[in-house]
């Protein structure tokens, strides 16, 4: 098996202390698993700019304010992935559910 496949994962978190979490679409790996939005750093990206493009993509938000949380390294059955997870504590727009349709 190669290196890990690096993925950002943003940990939303308004004023109230409410977390976002999305639910995993049909035909995905853990369909229907409950899960925080995020996805694969593309080549040439830092973790944080594959966090803010993903959220804007996912959610319809740009993050303006969030730090760094958690990192590890998990090996699936399916793929070997590194997890940066990050506390996004401010954006700006309203989170929207997923363009293919996923729930919220």
């Amino acid at each position: 098996m190669s290196g890990p496949i690096e993925v950002v994962v943003g940990i939303v978190v308004d004023t109230k202390g409410r977390y976002l979490m999305a639910q995993r679409p049909a035909g995905k790996v853990y369909e229907g698993y409950w899960e925080f939005p995020g996805g694969k750093v593309e080549p040439g990206e830092s973790c944080f700019q594959a966090l803010y493009r993903e959220l804007e993509e996912e959610l319809g938000i740009q993050v303006t304010q969030c730090s760094p949380w958690f990192s590890d390294t998990f090996v699936y059955p399916h793929a070997h992935v590194r997890l940066s997870l990050f506390r996004v504590t401010q954006w700006q727009g309203q989170p929207e559910p997923f363009k293919d349709g996923g729930k919220r």
